[in-house]
């Protein structure tokens, strides 16, 4: 009787310990959650994104934001050492340096006096200049080897037509929609003509469907789920080789039917407070090294990193697509420019594998046909001469 009242006893004490963890647990879930909700993204960009390069810091008017360090600049040779470790940046900087001959002591990258990558500009345009900002994430911030940018092509590209033109690149790794309206004030004060809006891929990598949309679940893969995707370094770069494109998977058909992007409000809310500033949006759709029209080749799928919790590359083809057509939608219903990158790329950015080094980030031919064929568009929208 004694030995049954102390196994009861041990019995009790081990429930009440295990209701204990799993009680915390689910506390320590609702935090995160609760965090999640209250900060969003801009959490897990602070800590494992934002302002982690070396000329990137804290905005001062925005601490869960980043800015790029004014006045900050670096030659070729410091350049290389700095980044030894980034496979992706030494190997596009070392075609810069072969087809361009650069010297190890030519300033290679730069930051101007109010945060922008490129050349230092006045706070207030010259008379009779246009003033272009191109406003985006990394596919417009560009290579660090800034001239062949898209925004520096697009400016040479205008100018080489006559026109008197300006271009600021207001473009920083890593940006979504939220990190564009905390800035849009400040973006404004330089007084720009038009602004082209080019935006949406982190917004994308972080909107997952169903129990992905968990903050919990999205913190432990975007700090954990990275270092388990299986990867091989070739040649200095990143190929994924547990990656597959499949229509007709479970996952796949959730995305067809359901997926809507939802951060579309604040782009819509971008182009009107650039409207009622006087500011011309141009909205630009998301090119990209595959789509569902036309499936990547397996070289391609190779080099296509996608969302961490993502090993389909169809879903992401999916959201891409969803998301063009809602900024097709939004320029008719705002009566503004759009620019279709995404119908141009699927016919001039052949293969894919040549002109894009990632499922988004494209060479610096790529970033250069860009500019040009953006230059083309705004002549022919009647936006310059």
């Amino acid at each position: 009787m004694k030995r049954r009242k102390v196994f009861r006893s041990r019995f009790i004490s081990v429930c009440i310990s295990i209701l204990l963890v799993l009680a915390s647990l689910v506390v320590g879930l609702l935090v995160v959650e609760g965090i999640g909700n209250a900060y969003g993204w801009a959490l897990v960009n602070r800590t494992g994104r934002g302002h982690s390069a070396p000329y990137e810091m804290l905005d001062p008017q925005d601490i869960n934001n980043w800015i790029l360090r004014p006045g900050y600049q670096i030659t070729l040779s410091e350049f290389m050492e700095v980044w030894k470790q980034n496979m992706v940046a030494v190997a596009i900087a070392t075609k810069v340096v072969q087809k361009y001959g650069s010297s190890p002591d030519d300033v290679f990258f730069q930051i101007n006096e109010f945060g922008f990558k490129g050349p230092d500009i006045g706070k207030t345009k010259e008379p009779d200049t246009i003033r272009i900002m191109t406003i985006g994430d990394s596919c417009t911030f560009g290579h660090h080897y800034d001239w062949s940018s898209y925004s520096r092509t697009l400016e040479r590209y205008l100018q080489n037509q006559g026109n008197q033109v300006e271009v600021i690149n207001a473009g920083v790794e890593g940006y979504a929609t939220w990190n564009v309206l905390s800035r849009l004030d400040y973006f404004m004060s330089f007084q720009p003509d038009i602004a082209i809006i080019y935006l949406g891929w982190n917004d994308l990598y972080t909107e997952p469907l169903g129990v992905k949309r968990l903050w919990s679940y999205r913190a432990f893969n975007y700090f954990i789920g990275r270092s388990l995707q299986a990867t091989v370094v070739r040649e200095g770069m990143v190929y994924y080789t547990d990656h597959y494109y499949d229509s007709s998977t479970r996952e796949a058909h959730r995305y067809d039917s359901n997926y809507q992007p939802t951060f579309l409000p604040q782009v819509r809310q971008i182009v009107s407070q650039l409207s009622e500033n006087g500011v011309k949006p141009v909205v630009v759709t998301l090119p990209m090294a595959f789509s569902i029209d036309n499936p990547p080749s397996e070289e391609t799928l190779k080099m296509c990193h996608l969302p961490v919790d993502v090993k389909n590359a169809y879903v992401l083809a999916v959201m891409v697509d969803k998301y063009n057509n809602a900024l097709r939608l939004l320029a008719s219903e705002e009566n503004i420019p759009l620019i279709d990158l995404e119908e141009w790329a699927e016919t001039e950015l052949v293969p894919p594998e040549s002109w894009f080094f990632d499922s988004v980030h494209l060479w610096s031919e790529g970033q250069m046909a860009i500019g040009d064929h953006i230059g083309e568009r705004l002549i022919s929208l009647g936006l310059v001469k």
